[in-house]
């Protein structure tokens, strides 16, 4: 009598993940948890200037001119050599530069009329 290993198709299921006992099981690799690249907070270093554009629309106010903040970035040394402008709810994450910003130049676009001064804020001397 001859034997085959051979086996019907409901017997076979994918692992389960249980190691057989004495037998070691590798960890899995690490859960990268950070957000996507563009979902990332930057954190800013300080804000160097700002502009109303007057080419783009303002999406709180429905009216033509959009703040625009120039933002130097904590560890981005090759963005900051050339900053681009962006659009002020980018620089809503530091309402202390912006309010800092805004006190050394006053003459300044800005800040916008969503803008509110942080309660424990104190210009800087």
């Amino acid at each position: 009598m001859q034997i085959y290993n051979v086996f019907h198709p409901w017997l076979l299921h994918l692992d389960d993940g249980q190691p057989l006992p004495g037998q070691a099981q590798e960890l899995p690799p690490p859960v990268n948890a950070e957000a996507p690249e563009e979902e990332q907070e930057w954190e800013v270093d300080e804000v160097v200037d700002s502009r109303m554009n007057r080419a783009k629309t303002d999406t709180a106010t429905k009216k033509r001119g959009l703040l625009e903040y120039k933002l130097q970035y904590r560890g981005y040394e090759g963005w900051n050599e050339t900053p681009s402008w962006q659009p002020y709810w980018d620089a809503a994450g530091c309402p202390h530069l912006v309010a800092d910003y805004h006190h050394r130049y006053p003459r300044k676009p800005g800040p916008h009329m969503t803008f509110q001064t942080p309660t424990d804020w104190e210009p800087l001397l």
